[in-house]
């Protein structure tokens, strides 16, 4: 434990953290943010002019590559073979559809929309599950 600049409070130093106390820093950040607003605006106005897509996209091309090895072309290349819509349900998808793979090789299956993506992470790639939820829905319960 080490005490803070100014000398309030206690705080363990975290590894790879140049700032000292995360507290003290995150007040002075938020301080600095109230008095220099109109800079902080204009500076964020200038970056999105010169980055028109939104940083989420960004962010998810970079996701895919450092992920998957995914290249932007290989995924619109994906995209087209299946048509635009998601390998399971085949519906044509208003949003963009979620790169599905194998957690234990890390190899893609394809591309999945919301839905189905969140149905096959909560069986957990699961086929006996599935199985079983199918059979469920059928109505030929196993109990």
């Amino acid at each position: 434990m080490k005490w803070c600049r100014k000398r309030l409070h206690r705080y363990a130093p975290i590894p790879g953290y140049r700032n000292g106390c995360p507290k003290c820093h995150k007040a002075y950040k938020k301080n600095w943010n109230n008095q220099n607003r109109t800079r902080y605006i204009e500076t964020a106005t200038d970056w999105k002019r010169h980055n028109p897509e939104p940083a989420k996209k960004h962010k998810r091309i970079s996701d895919r590559r450092r992920l998957y090895g995914l290249e932007p072309e290989d995924y619109f290349r994906m995209l087209t073979k299946q048509k635009g819509k998601c390998a399971i349900c085949r519906v044509k998808a208003d949003q963009e559809l979620y790169v599905d793979h194998n957690h234990d090789t890390n190899k893609i299956r394809g591309l999945l929309c919301n839905r189905c993506n969140l149905g096959l992470g909560h069986f957990k790639d699961n086929t006996t599950l599935l199985d079983k939820a199918s059979r469920y829905l059928k109505g030929k319960r196993w109990l």
